[in-house]
């Protein structure tokens, strides 16, 4: 019988793993030892390189890309301009009362057909663009009209067609402030879009300012007349600008498909008509149509009727003083 003192450990047999010498090694021995282990060391990342690039992914919905600047820009100016078409005949009417003769009444007249017009056209005509479609055409169009009307007061030469000029440029300049919201509600990031339209919103008072020292300059240098005929450009030339800066129209299934379920992007009204889902059926919107229409035609015919009521009582009082 050989010493186990002078055995060697065979290749396969376990000696350094506290196996009997000249035994086999198990095979879970060998099966343990034959893979090296390796320790997994954190990698050496910069420590909140990932929160940067997750917070410059999320700041990133909240830049105004170029094409949303250009329409903010334009609208803003646009809008400031269209104080220009309603502005005016405050500046002058002290000289229109004296250099026409028009009495307080008939004063009073114009003034009203303007805000009364001014009134019904945002209440009906953002209404009715923004379900049938077409805002892009319809700001250009009212752009224009409004223009064409402040022109047309200063070639006014008596108390009535005055009153229906001025009426119908506070009508064609309503649509504009509806409009302008939703269309700049829709041209920036979600979560901007409060201060956004707040800054926007400061062009009411730069618009007043600047169409009453507007019509004072040109009263002051060449007459009332010059006051609308100053002004009436300033008001049309931003419809060839809003054709080249603002969005092109969709159709109006476009439009309503979308519309999203979080905060309104426009007009409150024009949301709640169509639900929250953003969808609404033809049949409604033919509703609602037809509702603001009928609106509009008679509160036009009531205002017609007051005015021609009024003026006419004017000239007979004026007459049977005239008899005196």
């Amino acid at each position: 019988m050989s010493d186990p003192a002078k055995l060697k450990p065979s290749q396969g047999e376990a000696g350094l793993d506290g196996g009997y010498w000249g035994a086999p090694s198990s095979p879970s021995r060998r099966t343990s030892r034959s893979p090296a282990r390796t320790t997994t060391r954190p990698s050496k990342a910069t420590p909140g390189r990932a929160g940067a690039k997750n917070s410059m992914t999320a700041a990133s919905g909240d830049v105004i890309s170029a094409r949303g600047w250009a329409v903010l820009i334009a609208t803003y100016l646009a809008y400031v301009c269209i104080y220009c078409a309603r502005k005016p005949f405050s500046v002058v009417k002290s000289t229109v009362q004296k250099e026409q003769g028009l009495s307080s009444q008939e004063l009073a007249n114009i003034d009203t057909a303007l805000l009364t017009f001014y009134a019904v056209g945002q209440l009906s005509l953002g209404l009715i663009v923004s379900l049938c479609g077409g805002r892009k055409r319809a700001l250009v169009l009212a752009f224009l009209l409004a223009g064409a009307a402040t022109a047309a007061f200063g070639t006014a030469d008596s108390a009535l067609p005055m009153t229906a000029s001025w009426a119908l440029a506070g009508l064609f300049a309503a649509p504009a402030s509806p409009l302008f919201s939703i269309i700049v509600g829709e041209s920036v990031p979600d979560k901007v879009r409060g201060t956004a339209i707040g800054i926007w919103s400061s062009c009411e008072n730069l618009g007043s300012a600047l169409a009453n020292n507007v019509a004072a300059k040109a009263l002051s240098s060449m007459g009332w007349r010059y006051a609308f005929f100053v002004s009436a450009p300033l008001v049309a030339v931003w419809s060839l600008v809003l054709v080249a800066v603002l969005p092109a129209d969709s159709a109006p299934t476009e439009q309503k498909k979308e519309a999203k379920t979080e905060a309104p992007k426009g007009d409150m009204l024009i949301i709640m008509i169509r639900g929250r889902s953003g969808s609404s059926s033809s049949s409604s919107s033919l509703v609602v149509v037809v509702v603001a229409v009928v609106v509009v035609v008679v509160v036009v015919v009531v205002i017609a009727v007051v005015v021609v009521a009024a003026a006419a009582s004017s000239s007979s009082s004026s007459s049977s003083s005239n008899r005196n």
